[in-house]
């Protein structure tokens, strides 16, 4: 697993809100930490992509976090 620091987003709401996260990279057994390392900055900045879509509404909730986990992991496995 690699842990990424933790970063602020800015959300799409009108006045600003901002969102705090950190989120980690969960390799499969064997998988080169090396390689996916390399890869964080263009990691964080699909991150951000995402994540700033959002308001500060859209993200309250299990089923919002849970939602954005998986845009999160779709975007992750594509980068």
């Amino acid at each position: 697993m690699i842990e990424v620091d933790e970063m602020t987003v800015t959300l799409s709401d009108d006045p600003v809100r901002y969102a705090r996260l950190k989120f980690a990279v969960v390799l499969p057994e064997g998988g080169d930490s090396a390689a996916v390392g390399d890869r964080v900055p263009v990691l964080k900045d699909a991150v951000l992509d995402v994540v700033s879509a959002y308001t500060a509404a859209e993200l309250v909730g299990p089923e919002a976090l849970a939602s954005l986990r998986e845009q999160l992991t779709a975007q992750g496995r594509s980068v």
